[in-house]
């Protein structure tokens, strides 16, 4: 059989694909719960060989019940608990779960029968330390994708920051501003624009965003999984301040680099003193660099290993 290298993509249908004899695989990764519980059936008969890891990149109750509770709209708690349903069956049912948190994978592993765990935590690679100093910065910065529409976590966060948060931040700091970043944000967003946020569109290299900025926000009330902005933003050198929401998940191994505040007060205090107090800035700088040098030198569980042991598993 010719074993092909990278990427290709099925132009077909899955189950279509999946049927033809010369198609064959060792290992199936499937993500998102809609295409386990589509799937899972048509590719444990025509692909019996292979074994299914579901790549839980989030749990979607846990973001739809956060929702719900913000929202307080009984549709979307009654989807909530149909989805909790979902998942705890597909905790049984792949050969294998790979989580990108602690805290998920232990609300996977209390579900009885769970298949085994992995974490593979998401470190981005590649990504460059920013060297600019505090004078050379300015700003805070919030980097979003606007594709998921107005009922998106990055719309309701961005609502919540600009009409609970920009009050008290620009009574301490009158200058104060958020750049926004990501092409084609909804009017439910760009209606927030004015002197304190301002939306900067589509952004080709975000390594320019990190070096003149001073901190990233992750204003996030509802979610699941970890925030990829915050892990970005933390590699790129920049202290964070986010919800509890936005901020979880990631092992920071006791060190001072994020921020939690759900309080708008107490949100814009602390956005306010590192936009402000170039010590204290140049003090969470260091905690970061230390925290960098860590991961750095005990590199994450990669993929490639949950593969392997896969198969060995299944030999």
């Amino acid at each position: 059989m010719l074993h092909r290298l990278g990427v290709e993509v099925v132009e077909e249908p899955l189950d279509v694909h999946v049927r033809r004899p010369d198609t064959l695989y060792s290992v199936i990764v499937v993500s998102r719960p809609h295409n386990f519980d589509r799937y899972e059936a048509v590719l444990r008969r025509w692909q019996p060989q292979a074994p299914i890891v579901y790549d839980a990149e989030a749990l979607f109750h846990v973001r739809l019940l956060r929702q719900a509770a913000v929202s307080g709209d009984a549709a979307i708690t009654a989807e909530a608990e149909a989805m909790q349903q979902m998942e705890r069956r597909i905790s049984v049912q792949a050969d294998r779960i790979v989580c990108i948190s602690a805290d998920e994978a232990e609300l996977v592993g209390a579900v009885p029968g769970h298949a085994p765990v992995d974490i593979v935590e998401p470190r981005r690679l590649g990504v460059r330390w920013t060297e600019p100093g505090f004078a050379e910065r300015r700003d805070a910065v919030l980097v979003a994708g606007w594709l998921s529409g107005p009922m998106s976590p990055n719309v309701d966060g961005l609502v919540w920051f600009a009409n609970e948060v920009v009050p008290y931040l620009v009574k301490r700091l009158p200058w104060a501003r958020v750049r926004v970043t990501g092409g084609c944000p909804p009017e439910t967003v760009t209606c927030l624009a004015g002197p304190a946020i301002q939306f900067i569109g589509h952004v080709a290299d975000l390594d320019d965003v990190y070096s003149s900025a001073r901190v990233a926000i992750v204003p996030l009330r509802f979610g699941a999984g970890v925030k990829i902005k915050a892990i970005e933003a933390l590699l790129h050198g920049l202290p964070v301040v986010a919800t509890t929401c936005g901020g979880e998940g990631i092992n920071v191994l006791g060190r001072p680099v994020i921020d939690v505040a759900d309080d708008p007060e107490a949100f814009a205090d602390r956005l306010a003193t590192l936009l402000d107090d170039p010590a204290v800035w140049e003090k969470r700088r260091e905690s970061l660099r230390s925290l960098i040098d860590v991961w750095d030198s005990t590199p994450a569980r990669p993929w490639r290993a949950v593969i392997e042991e896969t198969l060995i598993g299944r030999r």
